[in-house]
């Protein structure tokens, strides 16, 4: 139905999932090392989980091939998780070449993101995980202010949204993406992957004037504590961005301006 889908076996032992033949790579799994996310934005991602402790529902939009909401499941054994992806192809996929399996605690729903969003209660999410993108970029319809104003509203009190957005080399939006995100919530922290063209854009649905060293605390003690396999708070320290020190300014998107 949204194109082609394609897996390979790569000759390093990992599989991954593209949209599109020779598209960018959306999942990349060993499946021999079925407890590994070995994309570092994905770790990042795990930052907003690090600002509330103990969160009892997460939710993800976009599934790929399923290796985020896995990784959450293993490691997150109190949370209730929902996926929502809006191709069922994909869903498919996922389960038969990525080990993807449901369970009373991990429930995929096949919708729209911002449709699902939109009929959610309000406050119902501790964190929600952005994680959508077609074979080219994030459907417009997910980058407006309106659709981040949905997110901040079925946010929690204290709850943390993260997105993945490709960096402003790659995406001729990506300040205006910034700048969106900025005015749809309390408060905005961009972390840099480093080696990948992602940023991860943490949004606070409250202001609590964090600094950086006390989300490199956050994350470096979910890290120990959820046994993550890695040190987020390395990844935090070296890859922090000051949002006023980003040098990026653009135009709030709506709506009635985004571009399709």
């Amino acid at each position: 139905m949204f194109g082609t889908i394609a897996v390979t076996d790569d000759a390093d032992g990992t599989r991954a999932l593209r949209f599109g033949r020779s598209g960018v790579t959306q999942s990349v799994i060993d499946p021999g090392k079925p407890d590994v996310l070995h994309f570092v934005y994905a770790r990042l991602m795990l930052a907003a989980v690090a600002l509330v402790p103990q969160p009892r529902r997460i939710l993800v939009v976009g599934l790929g091939g399923g290796a985020l909401p896995r990784y959450l499941h293993r490691h997150f054994p109190a949370t209730a998780i929902d996926v929502v992806e809006i191709d069922p192809a994909v869903a498919a996929v996922a389960r038969e070449y990525f080990g993807y399996r449901e369970d009373a605690r991990l429930q995929t729903h096949i919708a729209d993101g911002r449709t699902f969003i939109r009929a959610a209660p309000s406050g119902h999410y501790d964190v929600v995980l952005l994680d959508a993108f077609g074979s080219e970029k994030v459907p417009a319809h997910l980058t407006t202010l309106e659709f981040l104003a949905d997110i901040r509203r079925v946010l929690a009190p204290g709850g943390v949204a993260a997105s993945n957005l490709w960096n402003s080399r790659y995406n001729s939006l990506y300040g205006d993406m910034l700048a969106t995100h900025r005015q749809a919530f309390a408060e905005v922290h961009v972390l840099d992957t480093r080696r990948e063209v992602n940023h991860v854009v943490l949004a606070l649905g409250e202001r609590r004037n964090l600094l950086s060293a006390g989300l490199e605390s956050a994350a470096r003690r979910l890290s120990s504590d959820a046994r993550l396999g890695f040190d987020m708070g390395d990844l935090v320290r070296a890859g922090y961005i000051p949002t006023d020190a980003t040098g990026l300014t653009g135009r709030v998107l709506r709506d009635t301006n985004r571009a399709d």
